[in-house]
């Protein structure tokens, strides 16, 4: 299950509605999570440790993995505590074998100082992370920037663009990060974008694209059925007995 921008201190309702999405994945079993960044609203210590919280029955179980965004590095700057202060790990669970990307700039004094970042060192890491899969292993890359280029989703995003703030773009280096997982992963899943969007890019390993969307606001995460390395039946939306449904039917965009 890939989750999202859950902006714990963003509001109280938010928070339950992660907390409802949590517990309904604990009792469906769920193998894994996924959480791509921004899992705070401030980047703030108390904000965190709500957010292990409602997660500790997944991570105590070891079946979910937390990359930072770019809400994490403000205030207390928390990203450190999800990935140690590594720009590029591998995780290995079973069935999946999970590359951990931090597409963070860090220290960005300010919320709009929001765009990404991929280096040289960063895009060997990968490839090198990309290099030894388990076999019949599901290849993913995880990060927070999208990789391509989106429709903005704020009036903001759209006048950053035409006086040259760069927040609403896309990585620089995104297309290099998808030429170094095209035939070597399968899928590439991110988020800071708050509607869920995705593409399957064609190639003899089809490569998938998606992000989640914000997922307390949706109510929902997306579910991959995957056996023996292969996606099964596609990517699907599962969405909570919670989720508001206003909420969905005016924000959601179908992938």
């Amino acid at each position: 299950m890939h989750l999202s921008d859950l902006h714990f201190g963003a509001g109280a309702r938010l928070e339950a509605r992660t907390a409802a999405l949590v517990e309904d994945l604990v009792a469906r079993d769920v193998d894994h999570v996924v959480v791509t960044g921004d899992v705070t609203e401030h980047g703030r210590h108390a904000e965190f440790e709500r957010f292990c919280r409602v997660f500790e029955p997944l991570a105590l179980s070891r079946r979910l993995t937390v990359i930072p965004g770019n809400h994490d590095r403000l205030g207390d700057d928390v990203a450190e505590l999800t990935m140690g202060g590594e720009r590029v790990r591998v995780e290995r669970r079973d069935g999946l074998h999970l590359v951990l990307v931090d597409s963070t700039r860090p220290n960005p004094a300010f919320a709009f100082v929001a765009h990404g970042h991929l280096g040289d060192a960063d895009l060997a890491a990968v490839d090198a992370a990309l290099a030894s899969p388990d076999p019949d292993s599901l290849v993913c890359i995880l990060l927070h920037h999208h990789p391509t280029a989106l429709p903005h989703e704020s009036w903001l995003e759209a006048l950053g663009e035409r006086v040259g703030l760069p927040f609403g773009r896309a990585l620089e280096r995104g297309a290099d990060l998808l030429r170094c997982a095209a035939g070597r992963a399968d899928l590439v899943l991110h988020g800071h974008r708050h509607r869920p969007r995705g593409v399957w890019l064609p190639g003899a390993r089809p490569l998938g694209v998606f992000n989640a969307g914000c997922s307390p606001s949706l109510g929902h995460g997306r579910e991959f059925v995957h056996r023996d390395g292969a996606i099964v039946g596609g990517p699907s939306r599962w969405a909570s007995s919670e989720r508001p449904r206003r909420a969905v039917s005016r924000r959601a965009v179908p992938a």
